[in-house]
């Protein structure tokens, strides 16, 4: 994919380091924004078939102008975000979580520190 001559040619390959893998190559985001992107929302357009789409033109987001988007991070090693996942969205205590991981249940790959409880 990353020899694909459409890829290559829109500077998609982008490299990221990740924490085990090393340096990688990853496709990046097919989004290029230019300087005419921000000035014509589709609607406000007879060319695009669009006319008068009756809204408050104001009130539309803008895409920036002379950016291509980035990847920001490497993508997660297996288990990096289990325990905020559990505790945040599942509202699993960190004990019980602690007992899953010692048990082998899941993984967890960054974890705070045992907290004493009385069992």
């Amino acid at each position: 994919m990353f020899a694909d001559p459409q890829v290559v040619a829109r500077g998609m390959v982008q490299e990221v380091v990740h924490p085990t893998a090393g340096r990688i190559k990853l496709t990046g985001p097919a989004v290029k924004y230019s300087a005419g992107a921000a000035a014509a929302a589709p609607g406000d357009d007879d060319e695009l078939g669009g006319g008068d789409s009756g809204g408050d033109s104001s009130s539309r987001a803008s895409a920036p102008t002379g950016m291509s988007a980035q990847i920001r991070s490497a993508p997660p090693v297996h288990g990096q975000h289990s325990f905020e996942v559990l505790q945040e969205v599942l509202e699993m205590s960190a004990p019980d979580i602690h007992r899953l991981a010692k048990a082998g249940v899941i993984r967890c790959a960054e974890m705070p520190p045992r907290v004493r409880t009385k069992e």
